[in-house]
This record gives structure tokens, sequence and C-alpha cells, in this order.
């Protein structure tokens, strides 16, 4: 089968790589039909993560059930599924928690799209894909949903969603500041999942005019960085994976409010300013969101119509469009067949 990946000169070619097989009676072979690049992609085609290649590139994504294991109920050949990025087991202590990136039957980081990391599970961006553990993972595709605004739902929506759903479910109608960089995508569907909940205002530091006017169409604020205000924020988020922007929004964190950091911070130690947090009893969130924990709640607001995510989509590109997409190292572009 091919599968495409991002080579150890960075190339993004197709390949042929043996099909993978069904790993047991818990397990399924999935077919992806809509793929998305992600933010992290992005970040791996142009090296700005230390991770070793080749890497089976893609991890957002929507398939067709192809073969199922003895032991599965919840889905059948046929289905059309979203296929959470991480793998977990359902069935653990911390899955049962509804910690699923933190799945203890897994190695640490054990995803679609990261290649030897922790096992490799192949890409979504192949011809077949296998699932370990199909009914903890899998979830229908909601009727009247497309499988290309979906796709982006494995990982960058459910991803926003973690950082502002249920802070704007606990205070209604708080006000929320965005800090946006490197995490663009996952910025911006925090930025339309808070205006959409209700948020008070959505306030939006981003230095790039293209993400900047998407915002703005989204119903958010642009402000400059040296206009955010200190302590007026109950939700902060951080998308950057700038370490200044970083500290406006743990600075800008009301007293008693929360700062969930969806970027990373690779190499060596990042600077906080823990006193003031301290001071103001700020939370910092921080880690891989637990995406099958929270992706019901996010396709049921899709379905319901209060999201529309092709508003963020760059553009919906053929399957063999496929290498020049994630190449591009920028925007959401979804590729389908």
């Amino acid at each position: 089968m091919r599968q495409l990946t991002v080579n150890t000169d960075r190339a993004v070619q197709w390949q042929e790589v043996p099909p993978p097989r069904l790993f047991g009676p818990l397990a399924a072979i999935v077919r992806p039909i809509a793929v998305a690049t992600c933010d992290f992609d992005h970040l791996i085609v142009g090296g700005h993560v230390p991770l070793p290649l080749p890497i089976a590139i893609g991890h957002e994504f929507v398939a067709e059930v192809v073969e199922i294991g003895s032991d599965v109920t919840t889905v059948c050949v046929g289905d059309h599924v979203v296929v959470p990025f991480q793998i977990s087991c359902g069935d653990c202590p911390a899955c049962r928690q509804r910690h699923t990136s933190c799945c203890e039957t897994q190695p640490y980081l054990s995803c679609y799209g990261l290649g030897q990391l922790a096992g490799d599970h192949g890409g979504a961006m192949s011809d077949l894909v296998g699932v370990p553990f199909a009914d903890a993972m899998l979830v229908g595709l909601p009727p009247g949903v497309s499988p290309a605004d979906a796709a982006a739902c494995s990982c960058n929506v459910t991803d926003a969603y973690r950082c502002v759903g249920p802070q704007l479910l606990e205070r209604p109608g708080a006000p929320v500041l965005i800090v946006n960089g490197a995490f663009g995508n996952i910025g911006l569907y925090a930025a339309l999942i808070a205006h959409a909940m209700g948020a008070g205002k959505v306030d939006f530091v981003d230095s790039d005019p293209g993400r900047a006017a998407i915002a703005t169409r989204l119903g958010a604020k642009l402000v400059h960085p040296d206009a955010v205000r200190s302590a007026s924020y109950p939700i902060t988020v951080d998308a950057s994976m700038d370490a200044d922007l970083l500290v406006i929004a743990l600075r800008a964190t009301a007293p008693a409010g929360e700062c969930s950091v969806s970027a990373m911070y690779p190499g060596g130690l990042t600077a906080v300013p823990l006193f003031e947090m301290f001071q103001n009893c700020v939370t910092l969130r921080t880690g891989q969101p637990h995406i099958r924990a929270h992706l019901e709640a996010v396709l049921r607001m899709v379905a319901s119509g209060v999201l529309n995510l092709s508003a963020i989509t760059s553009a919906v590109v053929d399957w063999e469009s496929a290498p020049a997409a994630f190449a591009s190292g920028r925007g959401k572009t979804v590729c389908v067949r």
C-alpha cells in the first residue's frame, strides 16, 4: 500500500509499505477518506521538533472501517468514523478517568504520525491504518457532517475545545484571551469555539496577518501584546510556542483563572512568572489533550451547526495532492478521496 512519508531529507513523498494487519480481536483496519494537515505536521516537516525521520505523516482523519476483530461491537465494516490521533485502550485506570492521552497499556506518546517515538502506528495519510482498540477509540461520524469538516476533530479542534470549552461551561460568559503562533490552527479553533459558547469577549494576539484576518472574521478582537491587561481574563490560551507570549498569557490570567498551554516548549527550561501566578492562584494546564474524552462533545457541536469549521480550512484537495499539502508548511488543508 502507499503511505505519505517525511524522509530524512524532509522531502514529503509517497512510499510503498506493507499493509497493517489486524492487531487482535479488539482491533480494526480503517481506510482514511479525509486527512487534515495539523500544526504539528508543519513543525515536523519544517524540522522544528526533535523527532527522528523518516515518519509516516498525518494524524487527523476520518476513515471507513474495512475490517474488524471478532470482539468489536460498536462499529461495523463500512462505517465512517473519526479516529482520535492517540492510541488508548479505554479500560485502564487512566482511560476510565478520561485521561486517554495517558493510557497505561501504551508507551508514552503513542500516536499516529509520530514515527518511532513510541512504536510506529503509521500515519493517517496512508491507504490503510490499524486501530488497536476499535470500540474504545472510534467514534461514528454524525449524520450530516462531512468527512472533510470532521477530520480536524481528531486533534486540533478537540485540542482547542479542551482549552476553552470546559472552562466556559464552568464560567459562562467569561472573557477569553488567546495568544497564537506556531500552533496557529488550534488558536483559531479556540477562538471559534469560545465565540460559539458565548464568551464575553475573545481577544486574540497573533502577528501573522492571515491568521489575524481569520480570527477577526470569527468574532475575535485583535490586540497587541503590549495592550494585554494583566489579571483580566479568567480563561487564557497559549498556542504560540513563544516563551514571551506565554508569559503574557500567564500574567493576563485573572485571579483563580486558568491558562491552558496547547503549545509545547522543547529543549531546556522555560521561564514562567511563578510568583505572580502564586499571588493570583493561577492554574496552568499543559500537556497533550485527552482527545477521546472530549471528542463526542465536539462532534455534537459540529453536528448542531454552531461550529463552522470550514471557516478555518484553507483548502480541500484531492488525495493525490497530499504531498504538496503537507510540504507547504502552513494552513489547514484537507485531503479527500
